[in-house]
């Protein structure tokens, strides 16, 4: 139809974007924008079908964040400057980035699980109404990130930004801790904090993402109250029957 017609402009319609890898969708439709002189319509959404994700092999309620991450967008103009502030995670000029809480969360985790991510959840175990516990949720691997040798070297320099880096506010007294700080520049206001990190040990499997809106350093600000989050979650799991 395109070569056919010089002013129509053609959509199609809505992908399910938490099913296609980001990459390859952004690769198709420039394509096919090229293809029709910049006419393309993109629609995208979360999927609606639970048994779709299923067959996929997708958890369906991580639908919605995987649609606003994968309608980041990362720019590349010709400025090594611009390029560089990218490299490092930074928006700049008509680039997007998004990310939840949860999915850092998860992928720090990842990083202290041999490069594995588990799946999220929020319930532990089920209780009957007498008090006794008749079902307890098993862990579930989500998907491979890394290799466990790429886990381990990220870990050592995770380790030391909390030993002698910008996350010493992260540190527990002991349990070692690995993080990585961020500070976050959003047009319009201050800078949000963040800290993502996890307590090395494996008796101790937490993992925790800190963002404070506009709160400034991440080393700072939610590195400490990352460190006092976990330091909390470890006592309570320590006098855990």
């Amino acid at each position: 139809m395109a070569p056919q017609t010089k002013h129509i402009r053609l959509g199609t319609g809505v992908l399910s974007l938490p099913y296609h890898n980001p990459l390859m969708t952004a690769n198709r439709m420039a394509q096919l924008d090229h293809l029709t002189f910049g006419r393309t319509i993109f629609g995208a959404g979360p999927g609606l079908l639970v048994s779709d994700a299923h067959m996929l092999g997708l958890d369906a309620r991580e639908s919605r964040d995987k649609l606003d991450v994968g309608l980041s967008r990362i720019s590349s103009p010709d400025d090594p400057a611009t390029l560089s502030w990218l490299a490092i995670g930074q928006p700049a000029g008509s680039s997007t980035l998004v990310m939840t809480p949860l999915q850092m969360a998860m992928m720090i985790g990842a990083i202290g699980n041999g490069g594995t991510m588990q799946q999220a959840h929020i319930i532990d175990h089920l209780t009957n109404p007498i008090g006794m516990d008749y079902a307890r949720l098993k862990i579930q691997a989500s998907r491979s990130l890394v290799s466990a040798d790429n886990a381990a070297n990220l870990e050592k320099l995770l380790i030391e930004a909390v030993k002698n880096g910008t996350g010493s506010g992260a540190a527990i007294k002991g349990w070692t801790v690995a993080g990585k700080t961020g500070t976050v520049q959003v047009s319009g206001q201050k800078n949000n904090a963040l800290f993502v990190g996890y307590i090395v040990e494996s008796e101790m499997p937490l993992a925790i993402a800190v963002v404070v809106e506009e709160g400034g350093s991440g080393g700072r600000v939610a590195g400490p109250i990352a460190s006092a989050l976990l330091k909390e979650a470890a006592a309570v799991l320590s006098n855990k029957p």
